[in-house]
Order: C-alpha cells, then sequence, then structure tokens
C-alpha cells in the first residue's frame, strides 16, 4: 500500500506477538507466537508460520516498549504474503496485514503517539 494513502503513519517496529484465531463456530485455536514487522494506530504487520485466510479474525497481546500494560486488540487479516526466511532450514514464513477492529482508545492512541515520536 501506498503510504501517502494511510491515515496514520507507519513504524517498523518488532516485538513479540501472541495471537489466536478467533471463530466462535469451531474448536478452539491454539496459541500462537508470531512478531511484528511494522505499527500503525489502525493496524499491525505480524510474521508467522500460520499460513491466515484473509479475512481471519485474531486476538492479539503485545507489550510497547517503555509501556507496563499489554495491549490486546481484535484484528482482521487483510492481506497474507509468503516470504521466505533467511535461515533455510527454518521453512516458510507468512507477512499477515491485520486492521483493528477492537482496541480501546487508549491504546490506540499510545500506539500513535509512540510511532509519531520515533518517525520523527
Amino acid at each position: 500500500m501506498n503510504d501517502e494513502r494511510r491515515s496514520f503513519p507507519r513504524l517498523h517496529f518488532s516485538v513479540e506477538v501472541i495471537c489466536q484465531k478467533l471463530d466462535i463456530n469451531a474448536p478452539e485455536f491454539p496459541v500462537l507466537n508470531s512478531h511484528s514487522k511494522n505499527i500503525s494506530a489502525t493496524g499491525i504487520c505480524i510474521v508467522t508460520k500460520e499460513r491466515f485466510e484473509s479475512g481471519t479474525n485474531l486476538g492479539m497481546n503485545f507489550f510497547l516498549p517503555d509501556y507496563d500494560e499489554p495491549i490486546y486488540a481484535i484484528g482482521k487479516v487483510v492481506w497474507i504474503k509468503e516470504i521466505k526466511l533467511s535461515d533455510s532450514s527454518a521453512g516458510t514464513a507468512f507477512d499477515a496485514g491485520v486492521r483493528f477492529l477492537k482496541i480501546k482508545p487508549d491504546d490506540r492512541d499510545k500506539i500513535n503517539q509512540y510511532v509519531v515520536a520515533r518517525i520523527k
């Protein structure tokens, strides 16, 4: 996506993200460890071994550096792209673009302030 079309700035950002598929019609899904690639107040790109389908809803927990409380958000996978890992024995992974659907307004503000402070 073209950065000029974004309503909020995006920051390259790598932290552990704990996520889980949310589907009331399916059995419980395992908790998955992933990490972020970039973030904005409206979404996050995660790198994961799981190939999510576009439209998959995820519950996610992660910490912003300098903040003690975790951020919890529910998001929807809006795109997915297969990537090759630098360690060929590690196999394949996926970048997943996730748009936040439900996030506390204070947490959205924290993310935006964190991003804006670091891209100046």
